[in-house]
């Protein structure tokens, strides 16, 4: 619906000078010189006046070129917001992905370095801990110091990718957690050949004794899975493209 206010507006036929327009549609007033006649207009359909129409059309015109300009941009700003999207998500997902890594190797290195002040053989009212020299010298082929220190080692190093997930590079972080892998293997094979070794050493005790691997020794093995799981989530997590 045009808004030009009905009036005198110049007549678009051109056959006159002007034609009232009375808000919808042109009439067939006509006016020359100041003197008022009729003149039908041919049935072309209502058009809004000559001037109102090219305001008109020159603000559909703005208004499609802006939609145009609008429309070409707005998919470009939306690809662009979400390309951001996706490269923040892919900035995080790498740091996320690590932090729960390191996370998971901190559970695991305490489970290992913890585990060895734990008993390790129980029974008969007693137990001994990983770090008694007399097991270590009767039972055991790898020392329970040995898990210790390798708890420790993990602990060191999944604290180290914790601390720099967002702040190092991926290479860096990548590298650390390769270390909290080789130190959780070392450490779940230390605490696997150990947990044979007293598994062996009840079996030859027999009956006589009521013996069975401590909560202690049961928690490095633990522990040793767990840095070698949260060590390679760390590793291997990478930025999306």
């Amino acid at each position: 619906m045009s808004t030009t206010p009905p009036g005198w507006h110049p007549d678009p036929t051109g056959r006159h000078q002007q034609r009232y327009w009375n808000g919808w549609t042109w009439t067939d007033d006509v006016a020359d010189a100041g003197r008022v006649g009729v003149d039908p207009l041919a049935p072309t359909g209502p058009q809004a006046p000559q001037q109102a129409g090219g305001q008109q059309q020159a603000g559909w015109q703005q208004q499609t070129a802006w939609q145009q300009q609008a429309g070409w941009q707005q998919p470009t700003g939306w690809q662009q917001q979400a390309g951001w999207q996706q490269q923040a998500a892919g900035a995080s997902s790498s740091p996320t992905a690590r932090t729960a890594g390191a996370a998971l190797a901190l559970v695991g290195g305490a489970l290992l370095a913890g585990g060895t002040l734990l008993p390790w053989i129980s029974g008969a009212g007693e137990s001994v801990n990983g770090l008694d020299g007399d097991l270590d010298r009767g039972v055991l082929d790898v020392p329970g110091w040995l898990v210790l220190v390798l708890g420790l080692a993990v602990l060191a190093l999944a604290g180290t990718v914790l601390a720099t997930a967002r702040s190092s590079s991926p290479q860096a972080a990548a590298a650390w957690g390769w270390g909290v892998v080789a130190a959780g293997a070392l450490g779940l094979l230390a605490a696997g050949k150990d947990l044979l070794d007293v598994l062996d050493a009840i079996d030859q005790v027999g009956g006589l004794v009521d013996l069975s691997p401590g909560i202690g020794l049961m928690a490095a093995v633990l522990g040793g899975v767990l840095a070698l799981a949260g060590g390679v989530l760390a590793a291997v997590a990478r930025p999306s493209p």
